[in-house]
């Protein structure tokens, strides 16, 4: 069980390289607005569901969720300065919701998750 713990943490590092690598590109095509949102939303969501899996306690959690928002922030005003980005409130309430969204899908599916991942597993080893 303890590999599991492993696996998620590193898919979590994974996905918070990913958003500061996709967060600091510049950008030279043109934004449709709701998919950039909708972009930000899926994002942080899977890095709360990820946080959730790959942390036991709840004070580690606690950080790493704290330290989700505080990531979502400071990359939104890192955009001011990169050419062909801007920085938005809406971009990072949208990161917040999906953080949210994230924490009630891991406590309301957190068993079916397990479950399935249990099952992948076996079908795996044979």
């Amino acid at each position: 069980m303890k590999a599991i713990f492993i696996i998620f943490r590193m898919l979590f590092i994974s996905n918070v390289v990913f958003i500061i690598v996709a967060s600091t590109i510049p950008s030279t095509g043109i934004s449709v607005w709701h998919f950039d949102k909708v972009g930000h939303f899926c994002a942080y969501c899977s890095l709360s569901v990820l946080l959730f899996f790959a942390f036991k306690s709840i004070k580690t959690r606690t950080i790493a969720f704290l330290f989700s928002i505080a990531l979502g922030c400071i990359l939104e005003w890192i955009q001011s300065y990169i050419p062909g980005r801007e920085m938005s409130i809406y971009d990072e309430i949208a990161n917040v919701i999906g953080l949210l969204c994230g924490a009630i899908i891991y406590r309301y599916f957190k068993d079916s998750i397990i479950l399935v991942l249990s099952k992948l597993a076996k079908k795996g080893e044979r």
